[in-house]
C-alpha cells in the first residue's frame, strides 16, 4: 500500500515515484512520472494551469492492484475526476465498504483534515483518467478573475449535498466531458498549440463538471426511462466501430442495425451521452481522427480529408477550424 500525504501535487507525484521505483521528470510547474518495470507501464503527469488549479493525468497500467492510503491535510482541496478508461474503488476511513467510481462517471471528492481515504486502481486494466485538483487557499492568490465565483460555486455544491466531513459526489455517466478528458490524456503535442488545446480542455472539463454536478443535485442521476445501462453501453461502444469504418457513408439506420437498437433509441442515447445530434456525433469522431492523423502521420491535408469521409476539402477545413480554432494546414505546419 502506498501511504500518501496530501501536500503539493508535485510532492505527491514524488511519493508515487519513490513507491513505484519510477523515473520522474520535473519542470517549474509540471511533472512527468515514467513507469516501465515489474510494477507496470505508462505515465502519470501533472501540470499547474495557475496557482491552485492542477491537472493530474493517468495513462498507465499496473501489474497488481495499486492501493493508495491518502491522509488529508488542512488545505481541503477539491478533487474533480473522470475516468476515460478503467475504474477505481474508493472509501473514506469511517466507511466499511468501497464505492466504485465507474468509467465515464463525473465525481468530486474532498477530505476532512486529519482523516484518510483509500483508493484502489485495479491491475491489468488500462487506466486513463484526469483529476483536477483545486486548492482554495492557493486559488485566492491566483491572478484569475473568476476565482471568487468558483469558490462560491464549490461551497454551494457542498452545502446543497447536505454532507458533513469527508465529501464524495458521484455523478452521472457523462461522455460529453470525456471529450475534454480525451484531449487532456491523449494530446502528445508540447508546442504552443498543444498547450493551448490542453489548457482549453482542462477549463472545459472543470466548467462542464461544475454544471453537471449542479444538474445531478437538482434532477438526480437516473438514466432516461426508456434506455437501460447496457443499451447506453452499446451506444458508447459505437464510436470505436465508426472510427474503424470512418471513410464510408454512415447512416442512422446502419448504426442502429449494428448495435441492435431502434433508430429513435439510438438518437436518444447519443443525445444523452454526448449532448449532440447523431450528425454532430459522427462529425466530432471524424475531426478527432483528423487531428490524430495530422499529429502522427505524414499524410497531407487532402489525403486526411478524404480518408475520414469528407468529399470537400474546404468543408473539412471549415469544420476543423470550428472545432479547434485553427485551420488544419496551420495545425499541421505547427506540429
Amino acid at each position: 500500500m502506498l501511504g500518501l500525504r496530501e501536500s503539493s501535487p508535485i510532492d505527491m507525484l514524488r511519493q508515487f515515484a519513490v513507491y513505484l521505483n519510477a523515473k520522474l521528470q520535473e519542470g517549474p510547474v509540471s511533472g512527468n512520472l515514467l513507469l516501465d518495470n515489474n510494477r507496470g507501464s505508462g505515465t502519470i503527469k501533472l501540470f499547474e494551469l495557475l496557482s491552485g488549479l492542477t491537472a493530474w493525468v493517468y495513462d498507465i497500467t499496473f501489474t497488481s492492484d495499486l492501493t493508495l492510503d491518502l491522509n488529508f491535510s488542512e488545505d481541503k482541496p477539491y478533487y474533480f475526476g473522470y475516468h476515460l478508461s478503467g475504474h477505481q474503488l474508493h472509501k473514506f476511513g469511517h466507511e466499511a465498504d468501497y464505492q466504485e467510481i465507474r468509467q465515464w462517471q463525473n465525481f468530486l471528492l474532498m477530505g476532512k483534515p486529519g482523516t484518510q481515504a483509500e483508493f484502489i486502481i485495479p491491475a491489468n486494466v488500462p487506466f486513463k483518467s484526469c483529476y483536477l485538483i483545486v486548492n482554495p487557499k492557493l486559488l485566492k492568490k491566483a491572478d484569475f478573475k473568476a476565482k471568487n465565483h468558483l469558490e462560491a460555486y464549490l461551497q454551494e455544491l457542498i452545502s446543497r449535498s447536505g454532507q458533513e466531513g469527508p465529501f464524495r459526489l458521484l455523478g452521472s455517466i457523462d461522455t460529453k466531458i470525456g471529450q475534454y478528458v480525451e484531449t487532456i490524456v491523449n494530446n502528445r503535442r508540447t508546442d504552443l498549440v498543444g498547450r493551448l488545446l490542453t489548457e482549453g480542455a482542462v477549463i472545459g472539463m472543470l466548467a462542464s463538471q461544475l454544471e453537471a454536478h449542479r444538474e445531478d443535485q437538482a434532477m438526480g442521476t437516473a438514466l432516461p426511462t426508456d434506455l437501460s445501462a447496457s443499451e447506453l453501453e452499446r451506444v458508447r461502444d459505437l464510436a470505436d466501430n465508426i472510427r474503424d469504418h470512418i471513410e464510408r457513408k454512415i447512416t442512422l439506420e446502419d448504426m442502429a442495425r449494428e448495435i441492435g437498437l431502434p433508430v429513435k433509441k439510438l438518437q436518444k442515447g447519443i443525445r444523452y451521452l454526448y449532448g449532440h445530434s447523431a450528425h454532430e456525433f459522427i462529425s466530432n469522431i471524424r475531426l478527432e481522427l483528423a487531428r490524430e492523423l495530422i499529429e502522427t502521420t505524414d499524410m497531407n491535408i487532402s489525403e486526411i480529408c478524404y480518408s475520414i469521409g469528407y468529399s470537400s476539402r474546404s468543408h473539412f477545413s471549415k469544420m476543423f477550424r470550428s472545432r479547434y480554432g485553427v485551420l488544419p494546414s496551420s495545425y499541421k505546419s505547427s506540429s
